[in-house]
């Protein structure tokens, strides 16, 4: 039998082992997320609004990754009052499902996440640069750090064409747990639920 999102289990953020079979029947929204800088505001406020406007019909995943830049630097346990107090901040709760910090690259990835490179190998966005990157955004995956004279740094090995390019790149699930979307990290989360509502 081939693998399907339904074959997948994670941590949730009190450390139990949770069977992803238990959000079947709906389509899912999964994002590799962060609690510094860059997009984190508007990325998790509108995974919010998608929780909000389509309630128990959809489940919308984070999965907290220090992976990128070292911008999820807490402890699990430490990562809700991070939301809450410093970004987004001014009481921000989480109306999605937070899950255990995991690796999404390299050899120690989770295997959902390993799973979600290979089915679609790169983002699906409309072609085009949107921000001046000199690529087409779904092929940027590796882009200078400001301050660090150009260099780039990976905290992943191997790096392989799959790779996630960043935090906030994200995965849509139909709700026979097959693989439909992936995104990249400039596509709007608040975009994709005209996606999602699709699929109802």
């Amino acid at each position: 039998m081939s693998q399907n999102f339904k074959s997948f289990s994670a941590r949730n953020l009190a450390g139990a082992e949770v069977s992803l079979s238990d959000f079947a029947g709906k389509p899912v929204l999964i994002e590799n997320i962060a609690s510094l800088w860059g997009t984190t505001v508007a990325d998790l406020t509108a995974m919010n609004g998608i929780a909000d406007k389509f309630g128990d019909k959809v489940a919308v995943l984070g999965f907290p990754c220090n992976q990128f830049g070292h911008q999820t630097n807490e402890n699990d346990n430490e990562f809700l009052n991070t939301l809450k107090h410093v970004r987004p901040g001014s009481g921000f709760e989480p109306k999605f499902t937070v899950m255990a910090s995991v690796q999404v690259n390299g050899a120690d990835a989770h295997p959902l996440f390993k799973w979600m490179r290979s089915s679609i190998k790169i983002p699906m966005d409309p072609a085009g640069d949107s921000k001046g990157l000199g690529c087409d955004d779904v092929d940027a995956l590796i882009l200078p750090r400001a301050g660090f004279g150009g260099t780039t740094v990976t905290l992943w090995s191997p790096v392989t064409r799959t790779d996630i390019a960043w935090n906030f790149e994200k995965f849509l699930i139909n709700a026979n747990g097959e693989i439909i979307a992936r995104y990249s990290r400039f596509y709007p989360t608040a975009e994709i639920e005209k996606d999602i509502a699709a699929l109802l």
